[in-house]
């Protein structure tokens, strides 16, 4: 999950793959192993990336952008 102060600004890519969801999203589906989140923020064009593990896909992994 991505919690985002603001809304609809921010694009979210998987692996470099984007979701077709904006910022705030729920669930995003993918499989174990590790991957490459990434939000785009559309008014500054600046790119935060976060590396993640996913363990157990029935679990959230849990992004926050300040």
């Amino acid at each position: 999950m991505i919690k985002c102060k603001e809304t609809n600004r921010f694009y979210v890519y998987v692996d470099g793959k984007p979701t077709g969801m904006m910022c705030p999203t729920e669930r995003i589906e993918t499989t174990v192993g590790q991957h490459t989140v990434e939000v785009y923020d559309a008014q500054t064009e600046q790119r935060k990336k976060f590396d993640i593990n996913v363990t157990d896909t029935r679990l959230s992994y849990r992004v926050r952008l300040e």
